[in-house]
């Protein structure tokens, strides 16, 4: 996706490189939403384009930046959750693992999109009834 001219100038993306774009910048965000600081701006910056136009790349999926984040490292949350050799990590730590700065977040957006509370799916993950 290495859209800057010999100016250094980023380039708007053209119809035809759309789809190849979208799915970059989908792969990107699947690889790295964890990390904190990480940006609509930073995958803009990799690959020479604006941030807008990444934006707008997205738009295309019905949802935003911000959500598609929010849902790899929900996914990424639960997967660590459920797995039993990361048992030792406790909630709060795996909320920070996953990019949450805090614990009360992740908790309300981890309740909101899996319908119970982190520690909840833990133990159901782990074959002990949620409390």
């Amino acid at each position: 996706m290495d859209d800057a001219s010999g100016d250094g100038e980023p380039q708007a993306i053209t119809p035809a490189q759309a789809p190849f774009k979208l799915r970059t910048v989908l792969a990107e965000i699947a690889e790295h939403a964890c990390e904190p600081g990480f940006s609509a701006m930073a995958i803009a910056e990799k690959y020479g384009v604006t941030e807008r136009e990444v934006r707008r790349l997205l738009k295309k999926t019905g949802k935003s930046f911000s959500d598609h984040k929010l849902r790899r490292r929900l996914e990424r949350a639960r997967a660590l959750l459920g797995d039993p050799a990361q048992a030792h990590l406790a909630v709060p730590e795996i909320a920070l693992r996953v990019g949450f700065s805090d614990t009360e977040s992740f908790d309300a957006n981890y309740r909101r999109r899996f319908g119970v509370a982190p520690e909840a799916a833990r133990r159901a993950e782990n074959g002990r009834k949620p409390v």
